[in-house]
């Protein structure tokens, strides 16, 4: 194509928009004095041409007629290359459009990257990338309709059950996965996958990152790759390697269709591009003084608030415009459910025009833009809520719009169950939603909750190692958190079954405390099966048999755990006393006293003050009244009695009346398995006392005869037993 065919474009849509005639091309840039236009045959010769026009607001643009889908393109842009003002334009690196729907290819480092020459930070890097960087392919806005919307199902927060999970992982070594669909999006979908994750109780399946992302130096040149997906260099297009717009809405639109969500995990507080003079592939290249967050006493360089080398300035209207076009994208063309922020709290800082105020702002414009944004008010916005700058822990200070993850009941659940002493009364307040979170008189709990997440140890291996295992990454073992509060019980790795299986009942502990405390529960996908990735607790770089689920190392014993963790995540959303975002209140529900929740010890007399401040006490009992959900129309609930032993012994539980009147049953013990797939009559309390053995947690119910009907029965036969027995049985 030659510049005399591209006419003046239209700055209303950002990107390149085909309109059934043509091409429209619009990038933004305040600073630059040139951008190119670059298009790229199937053998890579490239044609360049200038946008002829930039409206007042810095936006540059040219329409190409006779200019179609599948077309590949990337920017030069032109400009002073002055890093003391912190300015870097180099047009030596081709650049990705920050709104292309797809990019051509992954990202390989090459030195060639760098924005600036070795050991001279102040001095451009001429290298051409013109060949090598990924390109950005315009779109036919047809071939997303043609794959149709499954309406969402909007599944309220109670009944959320959110499961972390990684796109390629989770399928690269699952035995009903055709080889083609290993890693991708269409794996993702397949049906065997999700029957398990059906099976398991799960409502949302969360993503670990999903749009393009690079791998950076220090990684490539130790031979591993950018595994967890946190360094995005393409906000709008999927990862090249796990499949095209097409895929990932038809993976969508598969989960919609079963009743379930799809949360991705993204990430706006900084870009894949390092720190000002590394590699430069996308906005650090279209107007780096812009886009990101400066040092004030020395411009030339980023301010490192995110521990990625730079931060994206959320103060910038067109930087908040990037964001919020991009999610808005995600979730109305794509059909995305919800999104869970990285480091969320940096895009929260500064003020408009004070660039030496970096304080966090719960008020800032990206929360509002967020909170009044017609479509994104209405899906499910989930904080990581801390960073890595002063004042960057900002838990429980989010909108009211906003659920936050809770590293507090990840490190108290985990020191409860390792058997530290004066834990009960944090346990309890975990267990009820985390009142410290509190905002604003809110009724609902503002908590995630985890006890794991893709960045630490599995829930095996917390129990299984003292210290991390960080060998295999670049960094001699000095990466990855050092406090993990758990232990090994007394042998570093594996040793025996006897051990193997005690270590199986405590991961179960873990998951029985998540999914029965108030809140929303967090699952890390393999923990229900005891998945270990020996020890290592920061695998960003592994992307192998280290990160990916090890399906086929499932033992039978593993087997029957994910058959308790589904059943109790079944019976959590089945009862509305127990799938609970309300804090609980102490208050009576019924004309007898009952209250909706009693604190009970082992005696089965009520708790008193003297008793929460017993500093041995390792227990914690309590009763959950099924008549706090009579309300609005709504039967009463079951009543559920829940009892914690993290004694070293076990402990005789005296049982209260249940409120209802009712007998009370064993629904599961994590010290038996298959417990909770007996009959009934082998469930039943009988004699008034149970006993909980050492390190172990029990769920009692009480069964109203008008619910009796409604039970659900265990399957004897699991979607995992069954690909086990498939595939892997001798």
């Amino acid at each position: 194509m030659s510049s005399e065919k591209i006419l003046p474009g239209n700055t209303e849509k950002l990107g390149a928009t085909y309109d059934g005639k043509g091409v429209n091309f619009a990038v933004f840039s305040e600073n630059a004095t040139k951008i190119e236009l670059c298009l790229f045959d199937d053998k890579d010769n490239e044609t360049r041409i200038e946008l002829p026009n930039r409206s007042d607001d810095g936006i540059w643009s040219g329409y190409l007629p006779d200019a179609k889908p599948g077309l590949r393109y990337g920017y030069r842009v032109h400009g002073p290359y002055d890093p003391e003002h912190g300015m870097r334009f180099n047009p030596n690196k081709l650049l990705i459009d920050p709104y292309a729907r797809q990019i051509d290819r992954e990202f390989e480092w090459n030195d060639a990257f760098m924005a600036s020459n070795p050991g001279d930070v102040n001095s451009m890097n001429t290298a051409d990338t013109g060949k090598i960087a990924p390109k950005g392919i315009v779109q036919d806005p047809e071939a997303l309709k043609a794959v149709g919307t499954v309406e969402k199902p909007n599944v309220p927060w109670e009944q959320t059950i959110v499961y972390e999970t990684h796109s390629k992982g989770f399928t690269m070594k699952h035995p009903d996965v055709p080889e083609a669909d290993k890693g991708k999006f269409s794996g993702m979908a397949n049906p065997e996958v999700m029957k398990y994750i059906d099976e398991q109780g799960i409502s949302s399946v969360e993503l670990l990152p999903v749009q393009a992302f690079a791998t950076d130096k220090a990684v490539s040149d130790k031979g591993l790759s950018n595994y967890w997906g946190y360094e995005p260099i393409a906000y709008f297009a999927p990862h090249p390697d796990y499949g095209d717009p097409v895929a990932f809405k038809k993976m969508v639109n598969a989960y919609h269709a079963a009743g379930k969500e799809v949360i991705m995990d993204v990430v706006y507080n900084h870009m894949g591009e390092g720190d000002s003079y590394s590699q430069m592939l996308s906005l650090k290249g279209f107007d780096s003084d812009y886009y990101y967050v400066h040092d004030q006493n020395n411009k030339s360089m980023y301010c490192n608030e995110t521990g990625c080398g730079n931060a994206l300035d959320m103060t910038k209207p067109m930087a908040r415009r990037l964001a919020i076009d991009s999610l808005r994208y995600w979730a109305e063309e794509m059909g995305v459910d919800g999104f869970r922020f990285d480091l969320a709290t940096v895009m929260g800082r500064g003020r408009e025009g004070d660039p030496n105020n970096r304080d966090f702002d719960r008020d800032h414009p990206f929360y509002e833009d967020l909170r009044k944004d017609p479509v994104l008010s209405k899906v499910k916005l989930i904080a990581e809520p801390w960073d890595c700058g002063a004042g960057g822990y900002q838990v429980g200070n989010f909108q009211k719009n906003w659920m936050q993850w809770n590293d507090r009941f990840r490190d108290d659940t985990r020191r409860f169950w390792c058997g530290c002493e004066g834990l009960a009364a944090k346990m309890a307040q975990r267990m009820t939603g985390s009142d410290d979170m509190r905002r604003d008189g809110a009724e609902k709990s503002a908590s995630v909750n985890f006890v794991t997440a893709h960045d630490g140890f599995t829930a095996k291996d917390l129990w299984s190692y003292d210290m991390k295992h960080n060998e295999a990454n670049p960094w001699n073992n000095t990466d990855g958190s050092s406090q993990n509060n758990g232990t090994n019980w007394g042998w570093e790795g594996y040793k025996d079954e006897g051990l193997d299986e005690f270590r199986n009942k405590m991961v179960r502990n873990l998951e029985a405390s998540l999914l029965m405390a108030t809140g929303v529960p967090m699952i890390v996908a393999g923990d229900e099966f005891n998945r270990s990735q020996g020890g290592n607790n920061n695998p960003y770089c592994q992307d192998n048999e280290i990160s990916w689920v090890n399906w086929d190392k499932i033992t039978d014993r593993d087997v029957k755990s994910a058959e308790m963790v589904g059943f109790m995540a079944r019976l959590r959303r089945d009862h509305p006393v127990l799938a609970n975002a309300s804090y609980f209140k102490g208050e009576t529900v019924d004309d007898k006293g009952t209250k909706d929740i009693t604190w009970v010890r082992p005696d089965g007399k009520e708790m008193t003050g003297e008793d929460w401040n017993a500093g041995y006490a390792k227990t914690l009992s309590y009763v959950l009244a099924g008549e706090k959900t009579k309300k609005d129309g709504k039967p009463a609930d079951d009543d559920f009695m829940v009892i914690m032993n993290a004694h070293n012994d076990f402990v005789d539980f005296k049982m209260p009346p249940a409120p209802n009147g009712q007998k009370w049953e064993v629904a599961f013990d994590t010290a038996h398995l298959g417990a909770e797939k007996l009959p009934r009559e082998k469930r039943e309390v009988l004699g008034g006392n149970y006993r909980a053995e050492a390190h172990s947690m029990v769920v009692l119910k009480a069964v109203r005869e008008e619910n009796r009907a409604k039970e659900r029965q265990q399957q004897n036969t699991s979607v995992l037993a069954q690909m086990k027995n498939r595939h892997f049985s001798r």
